[in-house]
């Protein structure tokens, strides 16, 4: 592994394990969102965040979370409506996304627009409780961000970012933004219809794991989400059943810090099977958020109906990205017509 690589892989770990610590420790309102949020960050091939990017990524994250809030209390007892709004909105934000908007930026419009509904058909007060939640948490995971690049900087000497992919032409941009929406309208509108905040975790996966597929993605290319959410499962299994056994806290965090090193390891590397590990992180880290307190009997049930939504959700997107792909292929642009004294 280079250097760089080693520093991020690093970086990375301590970053996360940190904040995980920091989270569990505390117990607070949507404390798994502290620590997903910072390895999402810590998980990205990027420079350190400036001021400047980070006042960007809370003004996204204000502003989707915003007009998830006004839908929620607006258009929540007016489904047809709702569905309709939302669905425009996340057109135009996957149409934002693949046209070179930042990816934090995007997860942040995307979380509110989607999520904030959701705790929404439940009760006005708990959305805007998670409202103020999610902001306090995004402020903290860019605190443990801004600590971990304190710590283990990038070298000046090598890399920092990969090059940036090719702008697709504007058919392939709307063919992205149509399946996006074909795969997450639904989705929302079957969570919404009937109340399901339980899966709001497994809600959260499949938006942070959908931004990781390229414009049209076929099987082989979507298929890494499955495949990395069983290794971030199987992590998640081992440190359950090991915490289950002997109930220490420090044991759960030796074990976490252990697992987010092997997938920084694998991420960070050159290796084809990098794209399976940049999947694991997510789903690991939702998982033992239901083994932190070690308390009572109902851990083993809640860490099992998360595990089947966490791999139902990678399974919708591995399956319905392809789907989507067919259903709703991008237009090729006709050739152009030779004129008149060309034909002549």
């Amino acid at each position: 592994m280079k250097r760089i690589g080693a520093i991020r892989t690093l970086r990375f770990a301590v970053g996360t394990a940190g904040a995980v610590a920091f989270a569990f420790s505390l117990d607070y309102g949507q404390a798994i969102m502290t620590p997903l949020l910072a390895s999402v960050f810590l998980g990205a091939p990027s420079p350190r965040p400036t001021l400047r990017v980070m006042t960007g990524i809370l003004v996204a994250a204000a502003l989707g979370m915003g007009v998830g809030l006004l839908s929620s209390l607006l258009l929540i007892h007016v489904p047809s409506v709702l569905f309709l709004s939302v669905g425009l909105m996340l057109f135009r934000i996957f149409l934002s996304a693949v046209r070179g908007t930042g990816a934090f930026l995007v997860l942040m419009l995307l979380l509110g627009v989607l999520m904030v509904p959701v705790v929404g058909t439940i009760d006005s007060q708990l959305a805007l409780d998670f409202v103020n939640d999610f902001l306090i948490n995004l402020v903290l995971a860019l605190a443990f961000v801004q600590a971990a690049f304190q710590l283990f900087p990038d070298p000046k000497t090598e890399a920092l970012t990969k090059p940036a992919p090719p702008t697709p032409p504007p058919t392939a941009q709307l063919a992205y933004a149509v399946q996006r929406t074909a795969i997450f309208l639904p989705l929302f509108a079957v969570v919404v219809s009937l109340q399901m905040t339980s899966q709001l975790q497994a809600l959260l996966f499949a938006v942070i794991l959908s931004l990781g597929a390229q414009p049209g993605s076929g099987a082989k290319a979507s298929l890494p989400m499955l495949g990395g959410a069983a290794i971030g499962g199987g992590m998640a299994i081992v440190i359950y059943l090991l915490t289950s056994m002997y109930h220490e806290f420090m044991l759960l965090m030796l074990l976490t810090f252990l697992a987010l090193l092997i997938i920084g390891r694998g991420q960070f590397s050159d290796r084809p099977s990098a794209v399976y590990f940049s999947s694991a992180k997510g789903a690991m880290l939702i998982l033992i958020s239901s083994t932190s307190s070690i308390l009572g009997d109902e851990t083993g049930d809640k860490f099992m109906a998360r595990l089947s939504s966490i791999l139902l959700a990678a399974g919708i997107l591995a399956l319905g990205l392809p789907l989507a792909a067919h259903l709703f292929p991008a237009r090729r642009p006709r050739p152009a017509e030779p004129s008149t004294a060309e034909a002549s």
